[in-house]
């Protein structure tokens, strides 16, 4: 998967940027996404403790208000740096691809092959600009979380000591 990654990467030239950008934001929405669910384990731990105040549920509530915000916020930055990346990428794409048919002797074109061209300029680069730009960073974003996650919770059971076994998790 980050082969995949890494090959689009190369893939997007100048617009690499934009790219590493949304999927900062796309990890940053699926860590507030998950903050509600800290928050009800907070309400829960609370309410066992018997030390839960009117004030907490007040911060409880304002922090979920807030996480939510925010929320909109990078996911309306990631989708807009992700979207906007991958029309300009196979705009750019396009050109070259008609550079290209330019030099190509007429005889390519008589021969049938204008039907295959027609179908890769109107299918498969519409939805390889469409699905893959707006599911990638959420997709390495999602498999990223996952990893922090089993390196946190292999740390917290084995102890500090063990930290160097959660790190080998990140090998591929």
């Amino acid at each position: 998967m980050f082969a995949l990654f890494s090959r689009i990467l190369k893939l997007s030239g100048r617009y690499k940027g934009r790219i590493q950008g949304a999927f900062v934001c796309a990890f940053l929405e699926s860590i507030l996404s998950k903050m509600p669910v800290f928050l009800a384990f907070y309400v829960l731990a609370g309410f066992y403790q018997g030390t839960l105040s009117g004030k907490d549920f007040l911060y409880v509530g304002l922090g979920l208000v807030a996480v939510v915000l925010v929320q909109i916020a990078v996911h309306f930055l990631s989708d807009r740096l992700q979207s906007a990346a991958g029309f300009m990428i196979f705009a750019d794409k396009r050109m070259e691809l008609g550079g290209h048919l330019r030099k190509l002797p007429m005889g390519y074109f008589t021969s049938g092959n204008i039907g295959k061209i027609s179908s890769v300029l109107s299918s498969d680069m519409a939805f390889i600009e469409e699905v893959s730009m707006s599911t990638l960073a959420n997709m390495i974003a999602t498999f990223s979380l996952l990893w922090y996650c089993l390196c946190s919770c292999s740390t917290w059971i084995g102890g500090w000591a063990q930290w160097r076994r959660s790190l080998q998790l990140l090998r591929p």
